[in-house]
């Protein structure tokens, strides 16, 4: 059996998803600031 082509797709997607987990770490309080804004805005009115 030829294991690498499957290590080599795991460790791909294991660096995407730390990739994208790293992003969204650093995404998420912006959005929520921002999003904590909109709906604030919207009830005060």
């Amino acid at each position: 059996m030829d294991f690498t082509a499957i290590t080599g797709a795991v460790d791909g997607a294991v660096v995407v998803a730390g990739l994208g987990a790293i992003a969204a770490i650093k995404i998420l309080p912006v959005a929520a600031k921002w999003g904590y804004g909109k709906v604030i805005s919207m009830l005060g009115r």
